[in-house]
């Protein structure tokens, strides 16, 4: 919620409010903020490309 709303990143809040409130472990509250920022650019990506017009010629790496 906190990185939709405001742009918050992993980092910034939501691993130390991941270890301090609810008592999670460094590595998971580090998995689960990652998690958290895929997910997030993902659905911008994905919604993004819904009104966005690309030439993938030029986008995508040539083989």
């Amino acid at each position: 919620m906190l990185t939709g709303l405001f742009g918050v990143g992993g980092g910034f809040l939501i691993i130390p409010a991941l270890v301090l409130l609810p008592g999670v472990e460094m590595a998971v509250a580090v998995g689960t903020s990652l998690l958290i920022v895929a997910v997030n650019s993902g659905s911008g990506l994905i919604a993004t490309l819904g009104h966005l017009s690309l030439d993938w010629a030029l986008v995508a790496p040539s083989p």
